[in-house]
C-alpha cells in the first residue's frame, strides 16, 4: 500500500506525463500514465524502504514528463495509421444538433474529437431553452392575465 505523499508525488508527475499527451485520445493518453505507472509503482516497491524520497528519486531517474511524453509522441507517430473512421467534422455535429438534435448529440458523444464536457452541455441545451421558454411563457401570463 503506497502512503498519501508517495501518491501525490506519483499522480503529479502522471497528470504533467498526461498532460504533455493532450494531442492523443484520452484513452491512449490513460493506458501509457497506467502503463508508466505500473512500472515506477514496481520499483518503488522494489526499495529496501518505499518512501515518498524514494519515490521522487525513481521519477528523477525516469525522466522528465516532457522527454517521456516526446517518446511516446515519436512512438506513436511512427505507427502504421490505424483504420479508423474519422470523426465526423464539427459543423456537421452542430447543424444536427440544432435542427435534429437526437442525430448530433448522438454523433457528439461517439466522436472522441469532442471533450465530455463538451458532449454534456450539448445534450443539455435543449433542456435549457426549454426551461427559459417556460419561464418566459409563465412570465408573460402573470404580466397578461
Amino acid at each position: 500500500m503506497m502512503d498519501n505523499s508517495s501518491e501525490r508525488v506519483l499522480q503529479r508527475y502522471l497528470g504533467e506525463i498526461e498532460s504533455e499527451l493532450e494531442q492523443l485520445p484520452r484513452s491512449v493518453r490513460r493506458e501509457i500514465t497506467a502503463e508508466i505507472r505500473s512500472h515506477l509503482v514496481e520499483k518503488w516497491r522494489r526499495c529496501s524502504k518505499p518512501t515518498e524520497e524514494n519515490m521522487l528519486n525513481i521519477i528523477n531517474n525516469f525522466g522528465e514528463p516532457g522527454a517521456i511524453a516526446a517518446g511516446y509522441l515519436e512512438e506513436r507517430s511512427t505507427e502504421p495509421a490505424r483504420s479508423e473512421a474519422s470523426p465526423p467534422p464539427a459543423w456537421l455535429v452542430i447543424v444536427l444538433t440544432i435542427f435534429l438534435w437526437p442525430a448530433g448529440i448522438i454523433l457528439a458523444w461517439l466522436s472522441p474529437a469532442w471533450k465530455s464536457r463538451d458532449k454534456l452541455i450539448a445534450t443539455l441545451i435543449p433542456f435549457f431553452l426549454a426551461a427559459v421558454l417556460a419561464a418566459a411563457r409563465l412570465l408573460l401570463e402573470f404580466l397578461v392575465g
